[in-house]
């Protein structure tokens, strides 16, 4: 990692396991010296070991984010009624799904599964 490279720091306190272990923010490379490496983001400074930080690929602290690709994203989302009435309109329909009880109770017979005769039939005293 280089001076200026963008980065996000380990979290001390990564909390939850459905979490990232990297903080959201982004820091910018200021100083390395070896495996110790300081980011600042705005007034704050971090002094750690390389192996608690990350470089993003792409992103230069000069560069603001493009807005175009927020717009392309916008520009496909479909309301949920518009989904609803393409799934409609569709020549494909799903097939049904069978009554699970309907096969089971055939009268001994069933379609799906091979009934057996209980091998410990009761007996009465």
């Amino acid at each position: 990692m280089h001076v200026g490279d963008v980065v996000v720091v380990k979290d001390r306190h990564p909390g939850w396991k459905f979490r990232t272990p990297y903080e959201p923010s982004r820091w910018s490379v200021v100083d390395v010296q070896g495996t110790m490496m300081t980011a600042q983001r705005g007034d704050q400074r971090v002094t750690r070991n390389v192996s608690w930080f990350k470089r993003l690929e792409g992103h230069d602290e000069d560069t603001p984010a493009d807005a175009e690709e927020v717009d392309d994203v916008a520009d496909h989302r479909m309301e949920p009624h518009e989904a609803l009435r393409n799934d409609q309109n569709s020549s494909l329909s799903p097939e049904p799904v069978p009554d699970a009880r309907r096969l089971v109770d055939l009268g001994g017979k069933c379609e799906r599964y091979h009934l057996r005769p209980n091998p410990y039939p009761s007996q009465r005293l």
